[in-house]
């Protein structure tokens, strides 16, 4: 499944770049009220773009649906590379959720093209 999954992250990437970056949470729920009531159409985090890559909501990364283990593995995945490439610290627990949104895309500086460019370099790694 990995190249599936590196599959994804690429499609997450594009997904990153189209719908911009949120921070602190999966997706912006404010956009959401005041502009689309689709959260696949909003800003989202890292993890809210893989998840919406994958056919999901941007919070059902953990979820039980279809496309949820395909979520995981390319966040592990993308985990994995942000730590061999030194750009976070994994928490003590490993949990990618962790690493990818607290540890890395929600520090500041970040963009949407910053996240889809290691997305993407992940990917092809």
């Amino acid at each position: 499944m990995t190249e599936q999954a590196r599959a994804l992250l690429l499609k997450a990437a594009d997904v990153q770049e189209a719908n911009g970056l949120h921070q602190q949470g999966w997706y912006d729920r404010m956009q959401q009220a005041l502009d689309t009531p689709d959260p696949r159409k909003c800003r989202v985090c890292a993890l809210g773009a893989i998840s919406t890559a994958a056919g999901l909501y941007p919070n059902e990364l953990s979820s039980s649906y279809p496309g949820a283990d395909l979520a995981r593995e390319a966040a592990r995945l993308l985990a994995d590379h942000l730590v061999k490439q030194g750009l976070a610290k994994p928490p003590d627990d490993g949990d990618p959720v962790r690493t990818v949104g607290v540890n890395w895309a929600d520090k500041p500086g970040q963009t949407a093209g910053s996240i889809a460019a290691v997305m993407r370099a992940t990917a092809t790694a």
